[in-house]
């Protein structure tokens, strides 16, 4: 039973630790699943990259100006 409740401790507290990791990093892990929908593959260095900025470096893209509504055709020929 020592044994048992032991080995329970140890997973108890690594249990924790992840979660705790997990919650600290938790914009990191959104900021790098933005990129990897976009990328769908990282480098090790891009990953970094990711976390020094704080923000995703891939995927969604602040919106610039709106862009104007293309001009219609003319269609008056005349015969």
């Amino acid at each position: 039973m020592a044994i048992d409740t032991e080995i329970k401790r140890i997973v108890d507290e690594a249990y924790q630790r992840a979660l705790t990791i997990l919650k600290d990093n938790l914009q990191n892990l959104h900021n790098i699943s933005e990129c990897l929908i976009e990328k769908e593959n990282l480098t090790g260095a891009e990953v970094d990259e990711i976390i020094a900025a704080g923000t995703p470096i891939y995927g969604h893209k602040p919106e610039g100006p709106a862009v104007a509504e293309p001009a219609q055709p003319h269609t008056d020929i005349q015969a």
